[in-house]
């Protein structure tokens, strides 16, 4: 039995700093090494999830107050077939929903 082998063309995906409201575009490039066709499907991990005690759905996208909390990211295409040999190139964009305010101590400065 043949299973799949695939590779993508970078290691990480780094998006830098996001300003909220604000999308970043990237891609990147998945291959089909092996020599039998597969299927694929891409997700990040957690994105729009919050284990949550008030959701009451399952798959539900609450948070902690009830608020539906949107996706960050998009994977275009994110699921597909790659025959043996080929590759797609996937489209990754991150758009920051969630507000975060970082304090900076003037003391630490010193």
């Amino acid at each position: 039995m043949i299973g799949p082998t695939f590779q993508f063309d970078v290691n990480k995906i780094r998006f830098g700093t996001v300003s909220y409201g604000f999308l970043n575009s990237m891609h990147c490039t998945l291959s089909n090494t092996a020599l039998v066709p597969m299927t694929f499907s891409l997700r990040v991990p957690g994105d729009g999830l919050v284990d949550s005690p008030l959701s009451s759905e399952i798959g539900s996208t609450h948070s902690e107050a009830g608020s539906l909390i949107p996706r960050e990211f998009e994977i275009t295409p994110s699921r597909g077939r790659l025959d043996d040999g080929s590759y797609t190139v996937s489209y990754l964009s991150a758009s920051s929903s969630t507000l975060t305010i970082a304090f900076r101590d003037p003391a630490a400065a010193e």
